[in-house]
């Protein structure tokens, strides 16, 4: 049963009220023109997140929307305010009060999505805007400085560095960056790039390869990484909080010093498996440029599968290069659809390996 009252409504058209018919449920407060209701007339209809209270001497006014332009006021003692204005309150609780009635379970498990939601926001935008924002020239210099920073605790095999480079310099690897290698005195079978073109090699890794063909495929891998900017990408992911404290202090040279702190973990990348596909795949039609067979590429992945068995866990190149088997397959699949092309003997690369591995 409905319970009609009598109110003035001011409908913000017109300088003065009008006495109107009015009731309210628990959806919101319906009002209709006229001293009585009739159900075939139109009604206004108010929800009560929208309305607010406003007490005077002798009269309570109630707005009706946000803007204030709409209210009603109700005569003085009322006895149906009290239960209106409950509705009205109820409503208008602020979304702090409704989550500080919710369970501790509950409120502990909505922080943690809400601080997730952040977290992946932020390393998905700063990668996306540091792409964009470092151009080649200077990810060449951050990369130097990575360089540098990693470099000065390693131990550096001078003669094995000057001849790969040699051997490098045979092939086109990088339109964009210059392509620099260093050799480290490690028995580790690892290689990884560094953003701008810096490519470091472990020794351990040039011990296990058969032939010149591997170690074109391994550094035709790792520029693909440097050409895709892969690392420049890993590094801004990993430092993307850091990044963003910096921005907020406005402290640009906490930018730069929180991406050096970072550069540690690029020796110990491990890309997704489309990257790593990618990579593959872009090293395989960079060794077709050079006029290298890329089933050198499936050779140097499983001599790397059958040597890793002998090396701890998470140092070996395959060992941070997901899903091994499918890499190889896929490179294989590679090579099988250019199997008919005839590739000529590179003289000056067989016999720059022959030095390296000697």
């Amino acid at each position: 049963m409905k319970h009609i009252h009598k109110v003035i409504f001011f409908d913000g058209l017109q300088a003065g009220g009008q006495t109107v018919s009015m009731f309210f449920n628990e959806n919101g407060i319906s009002i209709q023109q006229g001293a009585y209701w009739n159900a075939d007339e139109p009604v206004l209809f108010f929800p009560y997140h929208e309305c607010r209270i406003q007490s005077l001497p002798g009269s309570m006014n109630v707005f009706l929307n946000r803007r204030g332009t709409q209210y009603m006021v109700a005569p003085p003692g009322a006895s149906w305010f009290p239960a209106l204005q409950m509705m009205i309150n109820k409503a208008n609780h602020s979304i702090f009060f409704k989550l500080f009635q919710l369970k501790t379970s509950v409120l502990v498990a909505l922080t943690v999505a809400i601080l997730a939601g952040a977290y992946l926001g932020i390393t998905r935008l700063i990668p996306l805007a540091g792409l964009r924002l470092i151009t080649p020239e200077y990810e060449m210099q951050l990369g130097d400085r990575f360089y540098k920073a990693f470099v000065s605790g390693e131990a550096i095999d001078s003669a094995k560095t000057a001849q790969l480079q040699s051997f490098a310099k045979e092939l086109q690897l990088s339109k964009t960056y210059p392509i620099k290698i260093t050799v480290v005195k490690n028995k580790e079978l690892n290689a990884f790039a560094m953003p701008g073109g810096n490519i470091v090699v472990y020794n351990g890794i040039i011990r296990t390869m058969k032939d010149a063909d591997e170690m074109v495929a391994l550094l035709a891998h790792e520029s693909a990484h440097v050409n895709g900017r892969h690392s420049l990408r890993a590094v801004l992911r990993s430092a993307a909080t850091g990044i963003l404290i910096s921005v907020v202090l406005n402290d640009v040279s906490g930018i730069l010093a929180v991406l050096i702190d970072n550069a540690d973990m690029l020796q110990s990348l491990n890309y997704s498996r489309s990257i790593e596909e990618s990579a593959d795949e872009n090293g395989m039609q960079t060794m077709l440029v050079n006029g290298i067979d890329p089933a050198g590429m499936k050779k140097l992945m499983l001599h790397f599968k059958a040597a890793e068995a002998e090396m701890p866990a998470g140092i070996s190149f395959l060992s941070s290069h997901p899903d091994t088997d499918s890499r190889i397959k896929h490179a294989d699949q590679f090579a099988a659809t250019h199997k008919n092309i005839s590739f000529a003997p590179k003289p000056s690369l067989d016999s720059l390996w022959l030095q390296l591995k000697h």
